[in-house]
């Protein structure tokens, strides 16, 4: 494997952590608002996600902070 795919494949694989993480942690009966903070190379693709699950929407921040 060439250090270009391990790269891609340890970042493809902790958002992917760090997305199940955020879903174990989600109390859907209780909860109605999450912030969730990462750095910008990991948003697109965790904006992604979240955007496909039916129980979440993705707004900006600004929007929500107004």
């Amino acid at each position: 494997m060439s250090v270009l795919n391990y790269v891609g494949t340890f970042w493809y694989g902790t958002n992917l952590m760090n997305f199940n993480h955020v879903l174990r942690q989600t109390d859907y009966a209780r909860d109605n608002c999450y912030v969730i903070i990462y750095g910008s190379n990991h948003i697109p693709f965790l904006k992604h996600l979240f955007e496909m699950h039916p129980y979440f929407e993705v707004i900006d921040v600004e929007k929500a902070l107004k």
